[in-house]
């Protein structure tokens, strides 16, 4: 805030104490609380004061000096970007009337979405997840849009700009210019367990109306499912439905930390066995990351293809689990660490793997150039193969 100019002109006075830009030693203390203890002094034990005073009052002053210069426009301003993150959940909603209060608190994060397309129009939600005004959303609803509207729990609405998409996770970011908005608190999806409680949220059918919440478990955790002829990788599945306007909205755990975000992208608006699917928050934020600065994502890449194996055959190659390999790109990472046609890859990171996605998703937990480690069988012999990830070619 810069300071207004006084049209009034006063008689020039000594300034108080407190409003001067400095201090003589010996009027710094009546600014100070007292030291811990009681003690009124500024002196350490057994320490002369005179070094100590003489720093603590120019530290002081030019500490004040800076925040005179701040206010009058003399250095750069920076706005502080706030996001909220909690590696352990912050609200704890066991008491009755526990469902209502987790709706109130996480609320104000949690916006609506109308997008215009040659299609026609779509409806869903999404959540603030920083101050300074980004949203995270589905990319099916904003894929293709020509306007975006954002409205808030308070019922004000405005224009949105599309950050980025990525139709891998059907993730979203759009921004907001009108900042000063209150983000989600973020958890993690690393400690959720299935049978967990945990809650979908949605924006408001109607302007300042209550969100949707509907309450269930978790389902299944690090799934593979077929959405529109794509596999989404490392998805969770939950009983809460996903209703026709949540989509891109939070799900939160039962204290109230964003743990994942909801798509309907799905045929139908579900995944299998009517679950709905969820991105975890940890890969949404990674995501979103990358939209910002960059616009698109890179994912990490090992540059084999593989099928599965039935039971059959996988007692041929003498492995209980595993995908063969059946292609190897002779200039990618896995070509370069040594694996082969006719390899089966049994484990990433000794996690072990059954199916080609599976390996897919391991791979895509790790950043491009990050060295893993492969268990692979050939002829019979296990051994570890060790790569360096590269970035995912770009699709034709």
């Amino acid at each position: 805030m810069e300071s207004e100019p006084d049209d009034d002109q006063e008689t020039y006075g000594s300034p108080a104490v407190s409003e001067r830009l400095w201090l003589h030693p010996s009027e710094l203390g009546s600014l100070l609380p007292p030291a811990p203890g009681g003690r009124s002094d500024l002196r350490p034990r057994g320490g002369p004061p005179a070094i100590p005073l003489a720093l603590v009052a120019g530290l002081a002053g030019a500490v004040l000096a800076v925040g005179i210069l701040a206010l009058a426009g003399g250095l750069e301003r920076h706005e502080r970007v706030v996001e909220r993150i909690a590696t352990t959940a912050v609200y704890d909603v066991g008491e009755p009337e526990g469902a209502a209060q987790l709706a109130a608190a996480v609320a104000p994060a949690i916006v609506g979405l109308r997008t215009t397309a040659p299609t026609g129009e779509r409806f869903g939600s999404g959540v603030v997840f920083r101050s300074d005004g980004y949203v995270l959303t589905n990319h099916h609803l904003v894929d293709g849009a020509t306007s975006i509207e954002v409205t808030g729990a308070d019922g004000r609405s405005f224009t949105a700009r599309h950050t980025g998409s990525d139709p891998e996770t059907d993730l979203a970011v759009v921004a907001l210019d009108h900042h000063g908005w209150e983000p989600a608190v973020l958890g993690s999806a690393r400690d959720l367990r299935v049978g967990q409680t945990a809650m979908v949220m949605g924006a408001p059918a109607g302007p300042q109306g209550s969100p949707s919440v509907t309450a269930g478990v978790i389902a299944g955790l690090g799934q593979v499912v077929e959405v529109a002829g794509r596999p989404l990788y490392d998805v969770i599945s939950t009983d809460a439905m996903v209703g026709p306007r949540a989509s891109g909205g939070p799900l939160v755990d039962r204290r109230g930390a964003v743990v994942g975000i909801t798509t309907r992208a799905a045929t139908g608006g579900l995944g299998e066995e009517g679950l709905g699917l969820v991105i975890p928050i940890d890969r949404a934020r990674q995501v979103a990351d990358q939209l910002i600065a960059e616009g698109r994502v890179a994912y990490a890449w090992l540059g084999v293809a593989g099928t599965d194996l039935d039971p059959w055959t996988a007692k041929e190659y003498g492995v209980g689990t595993g995908t063969l390999v059946r292609q190897v790109d002779p200039e990618g990472p896995a070509a370069r660490g040594g694996v082969k046609v006719q390899d089966v890859v049994t484990a990433v990171q000794a996690a072990p793997i059954s199916t080609m996605h599976e390996l897919t998703m391991l791979v895509r937990r790790h950043e491009p150039g990050d060295r893993i480690e492969l268990t692979v069988v050939r002829s019979g012999t296990a051994r570890t193969v060790k790569v360096r990830l590269d970035q995912a070619p770009d699709q034709p």
